[in-house]
């Protein structure tokens, strides 16, 4: 999971090796394997495309292209607040001045499933304040799409923000 971190020259070899695709096999195998190595060989998956897409901005491309970004949204669903955590913070990486991935996200449904997080009253409760900061920075960079807004306003963000 470290191989990425700020090494961007890492990030693009692990790329054109066609590492993002494996990544994101990882993410989306539920096999018979017990469920810790599942959700360990996730967390790592996920820590990689994070580290990925802060640094590689071809590869923010190349998830959308391949379309990937719907498995990464899926993520949101889970309940391992560590992975949470390194879903909202990919998915802000991924929409940061990126109008085609922040339009693809309100596609697959995204922008809901960020609003159930900031609404989620065991986030609040278990102060998971990383994973909250992380759901409201990518609300911020999906709003920079002004068609995204709309669809903020309809899933009842402003009042899920507000209060």
């Amino acid at each position: 999971a470290k191989m990425c971190a700020g090494n961007v020259d890492n990030c693009r070899a692990v790329r054109a090796q066609n590492g993002v695709a494996i990544f994101v096999g990882i993410l989306m195998n539920t096999t018979s394997a017990a469920p810790r190595d599942v959700r360990n060989a996730r967390m790592h998956a996920i820590t990689c495309i994070m580290h990925m897409t802060k640094y590689d901005e071809l590869c923010r491309d190349s998830i959308r292209e391949n379309m990937f970004l719907k498995q990464i949204v899926e993520l949101l669903r889970v309940n391992d607040f560590l992975i949470l955590d390194k879903v909202v913070w990919t998915l802000n990486n991924l929409c940061a001045k990126n109008p085609q991935n922040q339009a693809e996200v309100q596609a697959v449904q995204g922008i809901p499933l960020l609003v159930g997080i900031l609404d989620n009253e065991e986030m609040a409760l278990y102060k998971h304040r990383k994973v909250l900061r992380g759901a409201l920075a990518t609300i911020i960079h999906l709003c920079e799409f002004k068609d995204n807004v709309q669809h903020f306003l309809k899933a009842g963000a402003l009042t899920v923000v507000l209060f």
